[in-house]
């Protein structure tokens, strides 16, 4: 999902898009595909989960003079379907650092830098797991369902921010990639 939003954004919108993920091939294969529009991609490699990344984030921002305009918040983590008894509590954890803490670090701690635009927009990716949870996904639509949450009263609380949640069904992306075939 956050390749193709990023990718429309470059494309057909003319955007600048910096990238931020684990991931450093998915990170150039992009770049590939984005061929004479290349130069509107950069990207940052760390793991969104750690708030310390996010204030790390935030000076290389500031240190360059970059300034944004919109936040997309899309990480997600879906661990493989099973019965909430399975689930560690590390395991939840983990689940809530990537679905969860890392929305509310970006949006945090990014916020002084949005507000810098004259139209400041914070975009949480979410899941139609928030709005209907499905048996074997315990921690994951709990997570989502606390993003959905958490984003719908951010919206009231900041009337000088654009803020929005998409909650897309199933999608075929490399979330399932934890998912064991039978």
């Amino acid at each position: 999902i956050g390749k193709g939003i990023a990718k429309i954004l470059i494309t057909k919108y003319n955007c600048k898009v910096i990238g931020i993920g684990r991931n450093k091939e998915k990170m150039l294969n992009l770049i590939e595909e984005l061929k004479e529009n290349s130069n509107n991609f950069s990207y940052q490699l760390f793991d969104v989960s750690k708030e310390e990344n996010w204030h790390k984030f935030y000076d290389y921002l500031t240190s360059n003079n970059i300034k944004i305009d919109i936040l997309i918040n899309n990480a997600g983590t879906l661990p493989p379907f099973s019965k909430e008894s399975n689930f560690t509590i590390e395991d939840v954890k983990d689940t809530f650092n990537v679905n969860f803490f890392s929305y509310i670090f970006a949006s945090k701690i990014l916020m002084p830098n949005l507000l810098q635009s004259s139209t400041p927009a914070i975009i949480n990716m979410c899941s139609s797991d928030a709005l209907c949870p499905l048996v074997g996904t315990s921690s994951y639509s709990a997570s989502k369902g606390a993003i959905k949450n958490y984003t719908e009263v951010m919206r009231e609380e900041n009337k000088n921010i654009y803020v929005g949640l998409i909650c897309p069904g199933f999608i075929k992306t490399d979330i399932f990639r934890n998912q064991k075939q039978k």
